[in-house]
């Protein structure tokens, strides 16, 4: 009798302390906060380790409970593997609080990242048969989902990889190798991802002769949430009047990054505010060329840069060309065709040019002087139910200085650039190199020194004459935007071949100039704002800095410039006046005024702004 009263009251003590475990586990379990996992373990004498079912465990998230009332110390009783998501206890440090006659249970509580990686990946597995003789031998198995597997079902996968070798009579054995991989669709739920990745590199321009390019050479990888996105490689950044004002207005082909964060009031409504950042390098230099057409010539009209250069190479699907105003297509069958290594521009027969066409080009070109890089960052508000927008930029292009590409500057280089300031020709060396003769007594150069008077001063004359004794000197022209009037200038005949001009004429000087590293930046801040639902305001300012060499602190260097403009529309619907419907009103008033010291990074004119009225 005593037996049994004795095991009533242990089942008695035993049910009050699971039901304690129950309330204090279930208590627990409802403070859990969202984003969080909880898992209950039975502890038994033996066990000290305990797997979780996540793996990537957020450091310090989690909290470990015995008996889901006492919170165990890190480090002290347990340690934990987060990448594993496994927990070792200290049994020696728990001994006083662990009894081997008692049941106890554990209770982590945790936060892990949502991925599920397998411990092993291969693309073919190793399996085991039996021939005829009952002998194993490996078979491989055809080779299964591995992306699927890494990356998730969901993501449409294209591409190739390609091995080749050449070999031939005169050249030896060489290897090549091409992989390019494009990838499509979502990672995650609402996130996407479109991708492009590849290790082959050529130098081969794409051919300007199609509508679309097809650039091999293009990687990248974009990803896009509701509340951000992200672009890593080869990307376009196009700021447009909505977004960089008039003065701010930017179209560049970059690499690098570049991201955006979008606030609003909720997910379900548009953000009121925008925060994007970019950093990347520049392919090349925005500059535009403006000719007058030949009558009955289709091309090709040469592309220069910014000081007449023509050995320049145009950044592929960078140009924008006009012709009387009007915005050209690329392609054979459309209105040009353009030649990015040499920088010549075709025309078709459906542009016929004429002595009266007027044509405009706007392009990227890559100098080759220095490593340019561009930073932008940038903010959108909206405010007043979106009746007032705000918009800031910030934009900066600027040549590195410690990183010449073709140039080599030594320290004379880089001192004659820090005593020119802002005048190129104080920052060059002549070109004439004397070479005199060979063993045979033949002359190496193609230019003989003559010298001539003009107007009583003495100068001194470059002829072109290859193979003539006195030819002693090999020369090398440099193009000029303007020709300095006391100097004597040249024009290009062809290859190598100049001839002499005049004083203060012709485009060429025999002179080598020193690169000059050059900083732009630029600081827009637009708006606008209804008055009413039929008057709204604009308004934008913007303030410039050219600095046109940044080795020298002389105070001709810096070129600083602001611009203003402010706007007013009334655009009332349906008006009636006396009776009589006069239908849609639209009356526009704006007011510009534009520094001339301002500097823009990109055109904010309309091509044909000098000839509108």
């Amino acid at each position: 009798m005593a037996s049994q009263k004795r095991h009533s009251r242990l089942l008695q003590l035993s049910l009050v302390v699971l039901s304690v475990v129950v309330v204090v586990s279930n208590t627990l379990s409802q403070q859990i906060p969202s984003g969080y996992s909880s898992v209950v373990v039975k502890l038994t004498p033996q066990d000290s380790v305990i797997q979780l079912p996540h793996q990537f465990l957020l450091s310090g998230s989690e909290s470990v409970f015995l008996d889901s009332t006492r919170q165990l110390l890190r480090s002290q009783e347990y340690v934990v593997d987060h990448r594993t998501g496994r927990i070792v206890l200290y049994r020696s440090a728990l001994s006083g609080l662990i009894a081997d006659s008692l049941q106890h249970t554990i209770l982590v509580v945790y936060r892990a990242l949502p991925y599920a990686f397998k411990t092993e990946y291969a693309l073919r597995k190793k399996v085991e048969i039996q021939d005829s003789i009952a002998i194993e031998t490996p078979a491989p198995t055809p080779p299964g989902p591995f992306l699927g597997e890494f990356l998730g079902s969901d993501l449409q996968k294209s591409g190739f990889l390609a091995r080749g070798f050449s070999l031939g009579s005169n050249r030896d054995l060489s290897l090549s190798s091409g992989f390019r991989m494009q990838l499509s669709g979502n990672l995650a739920r609402d996130v996407g991802i479109v991708a492009a990745l590849t290790d082959e590199r050529t130098p081969i321009q794409p051919e300007g002769t199609t509508q679309t390019l097809r650039e091999v050479d293009k990687v990248f990888v974009e990803v896009q949430a509701p509340a951000y996105s992200a672009t890593v490689g080869d990307f376009h950044l196009n700021l447009d009047s909505k977004k960089g004002g008039e003065f701010g207005r930017l179209s560049r082909k970059l690499q690098g990054a570049s991201g955006s964060l979008l606030f609003g009031r909720s997910m379900s409504v548009s953000p009121f505010a925008t925060l994007t950042a970019t950093a990347a390098t520049q392919r090349g230099k925005f500059h535009t060329n403006q000719y007058q057409g030949v009558e009955g010539s289709q091309g090709p009209y040469q592309l220069t840069g910014r000081n007449g250069e023509r050995r320049i190479v145009i950044v592929a699907g960078s140009e924008r060309v006009y012709l009387n105003g009007e915005l050209m297509t690329r392609g054979e069958t459309n209105d040009y065709t353009i030649d990015y290594a040499s920088g010549e521009l075709f025309f078709t027969s459906r542009r016929l040019i004429t002595s009266a066409s007027r044509i405009t080009v706007d392009f990227e070109y890559a100098d080759r002087e220095f490593t340019r890089n561009l930073l932008a960052g940038g903010g959108t508000l909206s405010l007043a139910s979106d009746n007032v927008r705000l918009n800031a930029l910030m934009l900066q292009e600027a040549d590195d200085p410690d990183s010449p590409v073709e140039a080599t500057l030594d320290d004379a280089a880089r001192t004659a650039l820090r005593n020119s300031g802002a005048d190129r020709f104080q920052a060059s060396f002549p070109g004439a190199r004397f070479v005199g003769k060979d063993s045979a007594g033949i002359a190496r150069g193609q230019y003989a020194v003559r010298d001539t008077l003009v107007n009583g001063k003495r100068y001194t004359m470059y002829v072109y004459a290859p193979g003539d004794s006195l030819a002693l000197y090999s020369v090398s022209f440099s193009p000029v935007d303007r020709m300095p009037p006391d100097s004597l200038g040249y024009l290009r005949v062809g290859i190598g071949h100049f001839r002499v001009a005049g004083v203060g004429q012709g485009n060429y000087l025999p002179l080598q100039f020193l690169p000059m590293p050059q900083l732009h930046r630029v600081f827009d801040l637009n708006g606008t704002a209804e008055l009413g639902s039929d008057l709204s305001l604009t308004g934008e300012y913007a303030i410039s800095l050219f600095d046109r060499n940044r080795l020298s602190n002389l105070d001709d260097v810096d070129q600083r410039g602001s611009a203003l403009k402010i706007g007013l529309q009334f655009r009332p619907r349906n008006v009636v006046l006396a009776g009589l419907p006069l239908g849609n009103v639209d009356l526009s008033l704006s007011e510009r005024f534009v520094d001339r010291r301002f500097v823009s990074l990109d055109r904010y004119n309309e091509v044909e702004f000098n000839r509108q009225w």
